[in-house]
Order: structure tokens, then C-alpha cells, then sequence
């Protein structure tokens, strides 16, 4: 039966399956109708079959309840969304209002707001009005021969936006150095004169390289303003995070709705901070989408540039790129962000470099069939070097996100507060990325080491876990999605599956099956990897285990917080005395992560006498553990973020991952079903909470 506009019954708690009966659900009922709605909205009728045993209800009473639900959730969205929009209208309208009132004040001036300047005093002003009207002249006859010189003649040309003025300075950053980027700087004749570019580009139309040459230009300098303008940005009062005033913001650059459809959500967050490596380094890694993914595993799951527009050999200043990127929260209930973007590199003094990212209409097309149709206003970093070999960097992320579908419950927070794609996540990331880089080089010296003792060995092992944790990361999309019929009775608590093909160097050859589900723990998540990364609490929780011990043979420690460190454990189960277990486990301010994987112990020695691991097989498994995203009350009542109130007042968003090899064993397949959720169960029991999914 089709869905109506209307309810079939006045409750959505009511079944009807005739006319003139109907019949108020239990509450149980209910409840668990409203879970398995969080996680289908359309079952088929298998689901609802099985759905009616578990409750004593016909499957056409399950038809019935979820299409008056879907329903009732369109309404809502729709009810929201007008009030939304005529919110919007009415301000609009009172913004007309004024400006027609304003423009009946025919005495009113502009620049000096109808104040009463002396003679001297506006002839002051004028003389500053004709200079930067001569100003504007120059760089437009700039433009004009730059766009002979790129073969675009006949077309108009029209100056970007110009934006506020530059004269402030926040956080170290070189506000008056920079002054406002023009069309004259270098970036034109550098870049765009080049003859590559006019090569690369032949394909598209003149209107198109134009429009990319303004869009870099507006977005650096939109970037360059975040960075350098304090009343651009405001402190959020539900967590003390930086993001952006969006009046103030709306006043300086236009309000463009790059998405089409319904509205979009903004997010916004600026973080600073310094990094161990030098600055000209950082940049040629955030500058290559192979080296950027490598670098952010638990953030970039895919990373590629399409198109080099202007790279000039062993010179990164000025180099243009097209780049697609997926982003994704490591839970296989988030579907990842897919960005094409234009991405833009500068250095303006020696020892400062700025990179912006911005997505541009060239690939409006493409996205519009993403799950996530997502739009990078201009975002990017400033990069300073420092005396020490360390690098100061300031952040800032800017997107719109127009999202199909709605977003999981257990992530809404983490997500709208900026905290899962924001500036904060990606330079903790790069500041641990950093730091294991220099221990993994040698350049720092090793707080703590047992049973790796060169160099070589410990680059190879670090090499080898770092290969895991990409390997679980990029397979938490789920991508190609598995449906195990024999399991739709046994398994009611969200486990999602999906299945690979493995033929690379690194992973074993053959089928691979992995299995991950997400939920909420009342617990804070340091209190949470304390005791998943804890070799003496492991047989707690580790079912494969059957309560045997396990015990740590060897430790490389890689940073300054004690939880950064990769282990080799000894398990001691009474047919594995030829199997390890080799275990990387990080921790930030936002989060957690543990991934181990079996290895045999011939595959380790080699890797700790420091022979190439890039060929043992691996298969890895593990946790992946976040704060919750809510805003929590701290000693004084008033509400704080993650990074500054106590961790240990917070929930935590624990996600399970396994993979298994299989031949199509389906029993193996069960299996792996009932690792997980057994494995959840002796965490949830050993930890003496319940979970919420």
C-alpha cells in the first residue's frame, strides 16, 4: 500500500488492522518498534514477520505502525522547516524595511554614516575614495591582461568580492603583512600565466577557468580574514569552541546556498596549536593527497588529486590542485563526506605558508549523488615555523552539509557541535601524527621501550601497525554492505556487515567479511580505553580468550601521553602458542583508539629485526572510542566542552569492528556475529553499566 499524506490513526502508538478496532500498543512495544525505526525505516516483509513473532503483532499491524511513523516524521521535518523559513522571511523583511527606510535618507553618506565632518574631514575622505577607486582601476587592467595571456578574450571579467579590511591580528598571525590578497599578487602571475594550467584546462570552458581563478582568489582571501579578524569568530556557550559569528560573517562575505534542496547546516570551528615538525615538511605532506590520507587515517579514508593545475618542480608556492577527499567518523552507522575541492598553497614570508580548501560549482554535477551532498566554504591552515624545528598552526573549518538522510541519533552532538569533522579533531590528529613521526625517526628520544631495541625495528613495527589502523579505518564505511539472511533472527542489535575482495600486498588473499556496530556507554572514554588497552583487564573482554590471560612481552611508546604506545602481547591459550597479538593504541582529548590484529611470531621477529613489513599479512580488528558529543555541567553549573570540563563526567560512543577471512563459510559468518556481541556484553558486564544504541 502506498504511503497517504495523512495518519492512518490518531496515535502512531495505535494499530489498526480493521476499521472499527484498534489498539493501544504496550509500552515495550513501542519502544522496540522506535528502536528498529532508528535503524530501517522501510522493512520488507521478511522484517516485518519477524518483527510481529517478537512482539505478538500481524505484519500488517508492523505495515501499518511504521508507515503512520514515517509519516509523522515527514510532518515534523516539514512543520520545522516552514517555521524555519518563515522565520527567515520575516527577517528578510524587516532587512528590506530598513534598507528602504535608509534610502529615503537621501543626506545619509556611507563611509561616514551621516556624521558632520568638517570640510577638511570630507575632503579627506574623497581623496581616500579616488585612491582606492584608482587602486580597484589597476588591479582590474591586471586582470584584463591576465586574461589575454590564459586565451579568454571576449570574456567579462569581474572583480571578486573585496572583502573586509586585514589590519588585525589574532593569534600571531601577520595581519598587516598580508593586507588584502588582490588580483595583483603574485598569484597571478605565478600560477596562471603558466602553460600547464592552459594545457590541463583545455578541456573545460573559458567561463570555468575564470571561475576557478576567482573562486581561489575570494577563498584565500575569505581564509586569510578567519584567521586574522577576531569579531569573525564567538565563543559557543554550550562547549567554549570557537565558531563563526554568522552575522557579522553574513555582513563580510555573501550568503550563498552552494546546496540545492533543503536548508543547510553550517559548521564552523577554528583550533591553534603547535606541531613537532618543521613547517616547509608540513606542508609537502598537506600538499599530496597520498602523504595527507597516510597522514589522517582515522579522518581521510580516501584522498586523490585529480588534476595538478600548477605545480612547479621542488616548489610548493603556488601550487593549484583539484582533489576529491572522503571524510567519515568511524562508525558504520555515519555515511562518509565527499568534497571536491580546489586546494591552494602560499607562502608569504619565509617560514609562513597559508593552504586553503574550498569545493567550487566545476563539481556541483558530481556530488549531487553523494549520501552526504557537503560543500568546503573557504577552510584551510596558516602554517608559522618556529625556532625549536616545531611549527605553529592555526586551523579553520568552514562546510555546509545538506544531508539526505537523517543522522543517527547516537551521533547527532558529536557531529553538530562540530567536534567529528571540526578544526579541534584535525589538529589533535596532526599533533599526534606528528609526534609518532619523530619517534618513529629517531629524532625523539623514546620515553619508553621494552623488547624492540634498534631503531630499525622499531620503524618497522611502527610501519606495520600504522598499516592497520588504516586498514580498519577505511573499512569502517561499510562500502559494500553484506545481507546475511540466516542472520535477520539472531541479531537485533544493529550489526552491520560487508564483504570484500582481498588480493593486495599486506591482506590476506581471499574473501574477507567484516562486522561493526556502534553504541552509547554511560562512562567517560578515558575510563573506557583504560580498560580496553590494559593487557591484564584484556581477558575481561576478549571472548576468543575464554578468561585465559594474556601478557605484554614488549612496549614501543611514541609520544608524550602515556597511551600513545604500540604493544606485543603474549596470549596464552592452550593451541595459540605460535600466535601474537600486535596492538596500537592512541588517545587525544576527543577520543580513543585500539587496534590489534593476530600475527604469527616469525612475522614479528622480522618486523623487530627491522626486514621491510610492508608484506606480512594482516588482518586487523578493534575499538574505536569517542566522547559523546554532549554538552555537560561542570563544577559551577555551567556548561563546557570535552577538551577543558572533566572527561570523566561525559558519556562515551564506543564502536566494535571484526573481520574475519572466509571462504563463504556461512557458520563462520554466525560466528563473527556472535564475537561482537558477545564481546560488547562482557564489556558492558565487566564495566557494570548498559549500553544505548
Amino acid at each position: 500500500m502506498a504511503e497517504r499524506g495523512g495518519f492512518m490513526s490518531a496515535d502512531e502508538n495505535e494499530i489498526s488492522n480493521s476499521p472499527r478496532r484498534r489498539r493501544r500498543l504496550a509500552s515495550s512495544q513501542t519502544l522496540r518498534l522506535e528502536a528498529y525505526f532508528e535503524e530501517c525505516q522501510h522493512p520488507n516483509e521478511r522484517q516485518r514477520l519477524q518483527l510481529g513473532r517478537e512482539l505478538g503483532l500481524t505484519p500488517t499491524q508492523i505495515k501499518f505502525w511504521f508507515q503512520n511513523k514515517r509519516t509523522l516524521v515527514k510532518a515534523q521535518y516539514e512543520r520545522l522547516e516552514g517555521n524555519a523559513l518563515r522565520a527567515e522571511n520575516n527577517r528578510l523583511k524587516c532587512e528590506n524595511l530598513a534598507f528602504g527606510d535608509a534610502l529615503k535618507v537621501k543626506s545619509l553618506c556611507t563611509p561616514c554614516k551621516g556624521l558632520p565632518f568638517s570640510k577638511e574631514k570630507n575632503h579627506s575622505i574623497l581623496e581616500d575614495l579616488w585612491t582606492e577607486n584608482a587602486i580597484l582601476n589597476k588591479k582590474y587592467e591586471k586582470l584584463s591582461k591576465l586574461v589575454v595571456n590564459m586565451g579568454i578574450s571576449g570574456s567579462k571579467v569581474h572583480s571578486p568580492g573585496s572583502g573586509p579590511s586585514r589590519d588585525a591580528s589574532i593569534g600571531g598571525f601577520p595581519g598587516p603583512r598580508m593586507g588584502m590578497l588582490s588580483l595583483d599578487h603574485n598569484i597571478c602571475s605565478r600560477n596562471f600565466r603558466h602553460p600547464n594550467f592552459l594545457c590541463d584546462l583545455k578541456e573545460m570552458k573559458e567561463s570555468d577557468k575564470l571561475g576557478m581563478f576567482q573562486t581561489v582568489v575570494n577563498a584565500v582571501n575569505e581564509v586569510v580574514s578567519l584567521l586574522s579578524i577576531e569579531p569573525l569568530w564567538i565563543k559557543d556557550p554550550t562547549d567554549g569552541r570557537y565558531v563563526i559569528h554568522r552575522d557579522n560573517y553574513g555582513k563580510s562575505f555573501p550568503r550563498i546556498n552552494h546546496l540545492k534542496g533543503s536548508r543547510p547546516q553550517f559548521e564552523s570551528s577554528k583550533d591553534e596549536g603547535i606541531v613537532r615538525m618543521h613547517g616547509s615538511q608540513l606542508v609537502g605532506i598537506l600538499m599530496d593527497s597520498a602523504k595527507r590520507a597516510n597522514f589522517f587515517p582515522t579522518i581521510i579514508t580516501k584522498g586523490k588529486t585529480i588534476q595538478e593545475l600548477d605545480a612547479q618542480s621542488g616548489n610548493l608556492n603556488g601550487s593549484l590542485q583539484l582533489v576529491h577527499e572522503q571524510l567519515h567518523v568511524l562508525s558504520p552507522l555515519v555515511a562518509p563526506r565527499e568534497f571536491y575541492l580546489l586546494r591552494y598553497c602560499e607562502q608569504f614570508n619565509e617560514g609562513e605558508w597559508i593552504i586553503v580548501n574550498v569545493s567550487h560549482d566545476f563539481f556541483n554535477e558530481s556530488q549531487q549523488s553523494s549520501p552526504f551532498r557537503s560543500w568546503r566554504l573557504p577552510s584551510g591552515c596558516f602554517i608559522k615555523d618556529l625556532s625549536n624545528g616545531c611549527s605553529k598552526v592555526t586551523w579553520v573549518e568552514h562546510v555546509q552539509v545538506d544531508e539526505k538522510a537523517l543522522t543517527h541519533p547516537l551521533y547527532r552532538d558529536l557531529i553538530f557541535h562540530g567536534l567529528a569533522y571540526g578544526a579541534e579533531r584535525c589538529l589533535l590528529t596532526l599533533q599526534r601524527m606528528c609526534e609518532r613521526f619523530a619517534f618513529g625517526m629517531g629524532r625523539t628520544a623514546v620515553s619508553q621501550e621494552t623488547g624492540v631495541s634498534t631503531p630499525e625495528g622499531r620503524r618497522s613495527i611502527m610501519n606495520l601497525t600504522h598499516r592497520m589502523v588504516k586498514y580498519l579505518c577505511a573499512n569502517l564505511t561499510m562500502k559494500r554492505k553484506l545481507e546475511i539472511p540466516q542472520l535477520a533472527e539472531l541479531n537485533s542489535g544493529g550489526i552491520r556487515f560487508s564483504s570484500r575482495k582481498s588480493t593486495g600486498l599486506g591482506q590476506p588473499s581471499g574473501l574477507i567479511v567484516s562486522a561493526a556496530t556502534s553504541l552509547r556507554l554511560p562512562l567517560p572514554y578515558q575510563a573506557l580505553f583504560d580498560f580496553l588497552s590494559n593487557t591484564e583487564m584484556r581477558s575481561q573482554w576478549d571472548a576468543m580468550s575464554n578468561g585465559n590471560p594474556f601478557q605484554e612481552s614488549a612496549r614501543i611508546s611514541y609520544g608524550d601521553h602515556p597511551g600513545n604506545h604500540i604493544s606485543i602481547i603474549q596470549p596464552f591459550f592452550p593451541c595459540e602458542g605460535n600466535m601474537l597479538v600486535l596492538q596500537e593504541s592512541c588517545v587525544d582529548p576527543l577520543g580513543a583508539m585500539i587496534v590489534y590484529a593476530p600475527i604469527d611470531i616469525q612475522s614479528v621477529q622480522m618486523a623487530v629485526s627491522g626486514a621491510d613489513s610492508s608484506g606480512i599479512p594482516i588482518l586487523p580488528s578493534g575499538f574505536i572510542i569517542s566522547s559523546d558529543g554532549h554538552p555537560h555541567t561542570g563544577a559551577n553549573g555551567a556548561s563546557s566542552s570535552t577538551s577543558t570540563a572533566n572527561p570523566m563526567s561525559s558519556g562515551s560512543l564506543l564502536t566494535v569492528a571484526f573481520q574475519i577471512l572466509t571462504g563463504g563459510d556461512m557458520q563462520l559468518v554466525t560466528g563473527l556475529n556472535a564475537l561482537v556481541s558477545s564481546t560488547i556484553q562482557n564489556i558492558t558486564s565487566a564495566l557494570n553499566c548498559t549500553s544505548l544504541k
